[in-house]
């Protein structure tokens, strides 16, 4: 029986604003128009250079989120040319006065406290800056070719919550089986493409040594190693920096993530192997178990440091997926060969043989993908696939 899960909600409202406040107002008559950048952007409401809200947080500390939207700064970024309105979809009301908004919990890795409740209502209490609003679900309205991202891993991690501890099958093999996750521990991390997306300034929290310089010990004597600290492979997100001008991270810009944006989330370690068990049947009779590799949270950007050339390894993986004859792995790898390659040269026969391969999947969204990846890495249209075109790369 799955554990209930239980969402805290506090009643009485600790968050202090300064700069524009109002009632939300119902959505406006057809052709009316949105409300204007300018007036989002006035000295009484987000121009304000000293507006902020001020959050105390479960420890009464405060936090704070600034307000203030530098109008030139965001006009020059890749959105610039976009009213406030479009994005932040919940701020409608007259002369676009809003009162508090609606605030889901969680997006920004290990950034601010965290918070048991995973939906924000208007009036609960925000006793955390880690939270995201309207403006990072409704991407999709334009982005419609990355509409699947919602059905991802990253976007339904929330599932986690179903895991437990397994009290039957723990006192007859004599330890823990399972994990029982608290409220709001996987959509602290996981939540919307701004987590990625939106140019939050990423920090290490303990920033005095790395995972790779204890790799070996690690998968042979955790937690006793000298000198660890698990602290080092967290990171924190702070989208807060980033309110003042709004940029976003495109694209091309992950090709080598030189933020570190990846590695904010997939920064786990190898733990000594242990056993791991299971019911055989369904009235949990009889289990079994094995011996298994134990990991903490995702170690995949240190694997990849391991590993070697990313190049190399993604040659490797093409190579065993041709071999299986899993045409989707090898259509996921030669797109992924797009994205890294130097020149529209070295990246055409692979994105001609991914759209081919993408197309006999029926998979449009994938090729619209692949199309838009083109234009924005190499400023050109991408090259059209030949009429009964069969090109292959090793």
């Amino acid at each position: 029986m799955l554990k209930k899960l239980l969402l805290i909600l506090i009643l009485v409202p600790v968050v202090v604003m300064t700069g524009c406040q109002g009632e939300r107002g119902p959505i406006g008559p057809a052709g009316e128009p949105a409300v204007a950048n300018s007036t989002c952007l006035s000295s009484e409401c987000h121009g304000d250079s000293t507006a902020n809200k001020i959050i105390v947080n479960d420890l009464g500390t405060e936090e704070i989120v600034p307000l203030y939207v530098n109008e030139s700064k965001y006009a020059s970024t890749i959105h610039g040319t976009l009213l406030c309105v479009s994005c932040h979809t919940d701020i409608n009301a007259s002369g676009g006065s809003h009162a508090n908004v609606r605030k889901v919990y969680g997006g920004w890795a290990r950034f601010g406290r965290k918070q048991a409740v995973e939906a924000l209502d208007i009036n609960d209490v925000v006793r955390t800056r880690n939270y995201t609003t309207a403006a990072s679900y409704g991407c999709i309205s334009c982005h419609k070719e990355k509409a699947n991202f919602m059905n991802s891993a990253h976007a339904t991690i929330f599932k986690h919550r179903s895991a437990l501890i397994d009290a039957d099958l723990s006192a007859l093999c004599g330890k823990t089986v399972g994990e029982d996750y608290a409220s709001g521990d996987c959509n602290r991390c996981h939540a919307t493409c701004a987590t990625c997306h939106f140019k939050s300034t990423i920090t290490q929290i303990n920033p005095n040594g790395s995972a790779l310089t204890y790799w070996d010990q690690l998968q042979s004597s955790y937690p006793n190693v000298p000198g660890w600290d698990d602290k080092m492979t967290e990171f924190s997100m702070d989208w807060t920096t980033n309110v003042v001008s709004h940029e976003f991270r495109g694209a091309d810009y992950f090709a080598a993530d030189s933020e570190s944006v990846c590695e904010a989330c997939h920064t786990g370690y190898a733990k000594p192997a242990s056993m791991a068990y299971w019911w055989l049947d369904e009235a949990n009779g009889v289990w079994d178990s094995i011996k298994a590799t134990a990991v903490k949270r995702h170690p995949q950007a240190y694997e990849l440091a391991i590993s070697g050339d990313l190049g190399k390894l993604l040659n490797k993986a093409l190579s065993q997926a041709r071999q299986s004859g899993n045409q989707l792995e090898i259509a996921l790898c030669l797109k992924r060969k797009v994205q890294l390659a130097a020149s529209q040269e070295s990246a055409r026969r692979a994105y001609l043989e991914a759209v081919e391969l993408f197309h006999l999947q029926d998979r449009k969204d994938v090729v619209l993908e692949l199309a838009d990846i083109w234009r924005r890495r190499f400023g050109a249209s991408p090259p059209a696939l030949p009429k009964g075109h069969n090109t292959k790369i090793q």
